[in-house]
């Protein structure tokens, strides 16, 4: 499993909102669906990272689409757009 973080957002009800408005019809985790329905990442918002204070949203990306970066990279920065942050990888 790969995973991305947008870190150091503004705030945990505006991630969980901003998540709502851009994966409507869905609650922790947060599904982002390939076109023919299988979940390609699924997006969480914690308030560590690490062990440290971070408020993050992190994407795990499935493993049967390891190399589908871009839509979930494409979400963050939506994402952060709306709510501040750094987009950033576990490598």
């Amino acid at each position: 499993m790969k995973s991305y973080f947008l870190e150091h957002v503004s705030s945990l009800a505006a991630a969980e909102s901003a998540l709502r408005t851009l994966l409507p019809g869905q609650e922790s985790p947060w599904l982002l669906r390939a076109p023919d329905g299988d979940v390609v990442a699924y997006f969480r918002v914690e308030p560590e990272l690490d062990g440290q204070p971070n408020l993050n949203v992190q994407a795990d990306i499935s493993g049967r689409h390891c190399n589908e970066d871009a839509p979930v990279i494409d979400l963050l920065q939506r994402l952060r757009d709306r709510v501040g942050g750094v987009v950033a990888n576990d490598a």
